[in-house]
């Protein structure tokens, strides 16, 4: 949140709403991050635009069976990835 300058606490929910005006000036197509690390590109494009930002917390229970679907690999390439996008200029 802090590194890439956003508004909003959590940034790496894929639960969300945009406005079709904000997405079509945004320009969906040219989103190019890969894995899940598009959500906080169109966090940042969409907060460059100007755009307003409005949270509506939510709580999950605890998982109870299973295993998460990201091992090491995946987070460190969500790092990089999440690191590349401080840097680009959209």
């Amino acid at each position: 949140r802090l590194g890439l300058g956003l508004p909003a606490r959590d940034n790496s929910s894929a639960l969300r709403v945009y406005r079709a005006a904000c997405l079509r000036q945004l320009g969906v197509e040219t989103v190019r991050s890969p894995g899940h690390v598009y959500l906080e590109e169109i966090l940042i494009r969409l907060n460059r635009q100007g755009a307003r930002f409005v949270e509506c917390p939510i709580t999950f229970r605890d998982r109870v069976a299973g295993q998460s679907t990201v091992d090491w690999r995946c987070m460190l390439a969500g790092c990089r990835d999440l690191a590349r996008l401080f840097f680009v200029r959209f």
